[in-house]
């Protein structure tokens, strides 16, 4: 029997891991108040394109977003 596959099982933990993010990169990064930022400062040279976070993790801007990849144990403080 197949589990079926629904958006509505998936949204949740998006968003939970996306407010993660946001936090770990507030924390991390002088003057970054949101994920746009960190692509609007990216784009602008004014920090890398490519990265890690203190806590662990690493995060990717390509063209108008990024990717955040860290650890499943791993949890902001």
């Amino acid at each position: 029997m197949e589990t079926e596959v629904s958006p509505r099982n998936h949204v949740p933990s998006f968003v939970r891991d996306l407010v993660e993010v946001r936090h770990l990169l507030v924390a991390e990064f002088p003057g970054i108040t949101s994920i746009g930022d960190l692509v609007f400062f990216a784009q602008g040279r004014k920090m890398p394109r490519k990265g890690s976070f203190s806590a662990g993790g690493e995060y990717s801007v390509h063209g108008v977003a990024c990717c955040s990849c860290f650890p499943p144990d791993m949890k902001s403080t």
